[in-house]
């Protein structure tokens, strides 16, 4: 009887150790599904400080930091709950390394001296991202060949070429925006498509398209932060979709007194977003200048909201250039909430706003600009 009692102790000693062992196994990879660690190998940066950062509302948010030794650097026990595009920068910004990380160990290897040799294992979100832009680049690469072309051009004021070489980048445009909407529309449970979409594709489809895709990712991407972003942006087109009323909003102009959108009412309005530091904004305002004395007696207008960080550049460059009409910025660069408002991420982008501020027509190509204009006052009157 002892032996027996000496057994069913032991027995139960085994039941306890079981049960504990099962209710820490089935706790345990909740702590640990979330956990990714990064080492790496940094060619060109043999010591100093890394910090990783996520992009968050347009910011780097700092993550974490860690230091580069012989090369070689360590991240451990990083929570990251879903695929995500993360930013590493090396020292005083000496390289900014991108890539994809989730859950699960991976190896970065990059060369601070060769600004795409990156090399990442253990991602499979950044393996499919890599696969996707090789593809893109065969219409980012015809697109730099054009530009190079068209800057001869523009040197030679060779009408013609410039002429054609617009008529080529929009074609290798529209093939590059079918290609995206193809790879989307063939991924509809990755997370690269959502990524892709949220980026790149929704800032060149209509609002219903949007909504129609968004629609068709699986659910179990509906937690992903791109998710969340594509559903903002649909909030954005919503409300300056042509034939509504354009937000209103005041900014202060380039002399400091604040004007307001709606003061422009009774005028035929070019709501124009763009930046004076952009390559292509002086060519561009000569452009506007000859459209703004064709028209500027005919209750037309153009009201620019310029994405500056420095005013004393900015007032210089207007002033340069002289621009007679009304120039605004709340010097907030990317973080300007107009811009937001709007839902601006491509400069320039533009609105033509009617006299009673309803938006008829946007991003309009310069025929199309000149074209609409000619026909509402010469046309219609």
């Amino acid at each position: 009887m002892e032996g027996i009692s000496i057994m069913i102790k032991n027995r139960n000693y085994i039941i306890l150790i079981l049960i504990i062992f099962v209710f820490f196994s089935c706790n345990k990879p909740k702590e640990s599904i979330n956990v990714c660690n990064v080492s790496g190998n940094i060619s060109g940066f043999l010591e100093g400080k890394i910090v990783l950062y996520r992009l968050l509302d347009n910011n780097l948010l700092a993550i974490d930091s860690s230091f580069v030794i012989q090369n070689k650097f360590n991240f451990k026990n990083l929570n990251i709950t879903e695929p995500e595009v993360y930013y590493f920068i090396c020292g005083d910004n000496i390289a900014l390394l991108e890539c994809f990380l989730e859950p699960g160990d991976i190896q970065l290897n990059a060369d601070v001296r060769a600004e795409k040799k990156l090399t990442v294992l253990g991602s499979k979100s950044q393996n499919e991202y890599s696969s996707f832009l090789e593809n893109n680049s065969v219409y980012e690469n015809k697109q730099k060949q054009l530009y190079q072309q068209k800057n001869t051009a523009l040197q030679n004021a060779d009408t013609a070429m410039l002429s054609i070489i617009d008529s080529s980048l929009l074609s290798i445009f529209d093939e590059q925006i079918l290609f995206m909407k193809e790879y989307v529309k063939a991924n509809k449970n990755s997370v690269i498509a959502l990524y892709v979409t949220a980026g790149s594709l929704k800032n060149f489809i209509g609002l219903e398209e949007l909504k129609s895709i968004s629609s068709s990712f699986s659910k179990s991407l509906h937690q992903s932060i791109y998710f969340s972003q594509i559903l903002q942006d649909i909030q954005i087109k919503e409300r300056i979709e042509v034939g509504l009323q354009a937000p209103d909003f005041s900014l202060p102009d380039i002399k400091g007194k604040i004007v307001s959108l709606s003061s422009f009412q009774g005028k035929y309005v070019l709501l124009d977003f763009s930046a004076s530091w952009q390559e292509n904004t002086k060519i561009r305002n000569l452009y506007l200048k000859n459209i703004y004395k064709k028209y500027r007696n005919f209750d037309f207008d153009i009201f620019t909201v310029s994405m500056e960080y420095n005013k004393n550049i900015w007032f210089k460059e207007m002033r340069n250039q002289e621009i007679d009409w009304i120039q605004t910025s709340d010097m907030k660069g990317t973080n300007s909430e107009i811009f937001r408002l709007f839902g601006i991420s491509n400069l320039p982008s533009t609105f033509l706003l009617d006299k009673k501020g309803i938006i008829i027509a946007k991003n309009l190509s310069k025929t199309d600009l000149e074209s609409q204009l000619k026909k509402i006052f010469y046309e219609e009157n």
